[in-house]
């Protein structure tokens, strides 16, 4: 078979295994700045495994931010004041912020 980039099951998998990190250091962390999630990768405890997914996912993406950026897992927005500077939080914690905003404004 040609060697095409890498296979679909192999992206799909990589970017699992990175999500997966993103979502254990984000849990409860609320906004954080998208500036300090290369560092996660960088430290243990991850695996070689986790670092050479990395790698995989930046062949489609070519920097993590894009890809957390695209991720349906992590809501990204422009830090106030702080033109092209990003933070990210949960998908999940965000719609729970939204969620309780709107219940305080319904009072």
């Amino acid at each position: 078979p040609g060697h095409n980039k890498h296979s679909s099951r192999v992206m799909e998998e990589a970017e699992q295994m990175v999500t997966a990190v993103l979502i254990r250091n984000m849990k409860g962390q609320g906004w954080t700045s998208l500036a300090t999630i290369g560092g996660w990768f960088n430290s243990p405890p991850e695996t070689q495994e986790v670092k050479e997914a990395l790698q995989i996912v930046k062949t489609k993406h070519k920097q993590l931010k894009n890809f957390v950026a695209a991720s349906r897992d992590v809501a990204v927005r422009e830090m106030e004041g702080k033109k092209g500077t990003f933070e990210i939080l949960l998908a999940e914690d965000y719609e729970k912020q939204i969620a309780s905003l709107s219940k305080q404004q319904q009072k």
